[in-house]
């Protein structure tokens, strides 16, 4: 507290000064909007604010002079859970930093959520007691969720990848469905392409979290390249995108992989790149009249995906969907 015994000499003697000081102090503890504690060196509660007994359903007064761990385990009685509270809150904690010890969902007099941080009360570079501060934070962490909430609706309910800008899985599923059924109408095939960097949870673990999403912003950079104008290139996994090809077939498969590794290629070879990073591709080719749904033939394309992955960098794995076997082919490998 600033001013102390300097302003001594406007009272009438020392005790005087340190009435009115411990007057002010009570006053604080009263007006606070915070449940505020204040125990000595020996652990032994000396005040107790007007707050802390709405908080926690009990009365301040009955509890000064008690001792540190009456007084937390009647904070603990009203809390969802009382022993990870008293874990956290540790009654040895006197010579600890000031800092938040514990966060708490008080069930009584009514649900809260608490804040509890302590500080070191210091004098002349002494240790003299901790200072506990309960703060409501309920309205705070309600609004924190429901700002999290909104954020995840806009997402799914938006049709682009907030990191690379691309059509995201919701807008694949989409726009498979819709040519899925113009193929079978005109009787054409179409191709799925499924690209995925080499080693990517190694990569992620080696460079971090933020550079490895620059790799798939990377990637998706040079996979545009790569597109028609009527192709669909879209971001549909954690580290994977999707290339819908209308009227591709077997032989366009092989052809669109080696354009994706040169294009991959020639982007790792720019200036400020990173890490240079491969891929690797499965595909898969629906070929009229057969049967299979647009979900079948992206099954495959992923399922070709995983075992081009897992066979080293740069493999690739085709599959063909057609009428005469009614199920997946596999249309080649490398």
């Amino acid at each position: 507290m600033s001013g102390s015994n300097a302003g001594a000499s406007a009272w009438v003697d020392e005790a005087d000064w340190l009435r009115f000081v411990e007057s002010c102090l009570v006053t604080m503890l009263e007006a606070s909007d915070d449940g505020l504690f204040v125990f000595d060196a020996e652990g032994i509660c000396r005040m107790i604010g007007r707050k802390a007994g709405d908080l926690f359903d009990m009365e301040p007064a009955s509890f000064v002079g008690k001792s540190r761990v009456d007084v937390l385990n009647a904070v603990a009685k009203n809390a969802d859970d009382p022993v990870a509270f008293l874990a956290a809150a540790t009654p040895n904690d006197l010579l600890l930093d000031a800092g938040v010890r514990a966060e708490l969902d008080v069930v009584r007099p009514q649900p809260r959520r608490i804040l509890w941080t302590t500080y070191p009360v210091v004098q002349e570079g002494r240790v003299r007691g901790r200072l506990a501060v309960a703060r409501d934070v309920t309205r705070e962490r309600s609004a924190e969720r429901s700002i999290r909430q909104l954020q995840a609706r806009v997402v799914e309910l938006s049709p682009y990848d907030v990191l690379t800008g691309l059509p995201n899985a919701r807008r694949f599923h989409e726009e498979l469905e819709r040519e899925h059924l113009r193929s079978e109408r005109h009787w054409e095939s179409y191709a799925i392409l499924r690209v995925a960097i080499d080693d990517a949870g190694s990569l992620e673990a080696e460079l971090g979290r933020p550079t490895f999403e620059r790799l798939l912003d990377e990637a998706a950079v040079a996979l545009r390249g790569v597109r028609r104008d009527y192709d669909l290139l879209a971001r549909i996994g954690e580290g994977d995108f999707a290339l819908l090809l209308p009227g591709a077939g077997p032989d366009a498969v092989g052809v669109v992989k080696d354009r994706v590794d040169a294009a991959i290629a020639i982007r790792c070879e720019e200036p400020g790149m990173p890490h240079p990073f491969t891929v690797s591709v499965g595909s898969a080719v629906w070929l009229p009249p057969a049967k299979e749904a647009a979900a079948t033939v992206l099954a495959a394309a992923s399922l070709a995906l995983e075992e081009a992955l897992a066979k080293g960098p740069r493999s690739f794995i085709a599959r063909t969907i057609a009428e005469r076997t009614n199920e997946s082919v596999d249309g080649g490998e490398r």
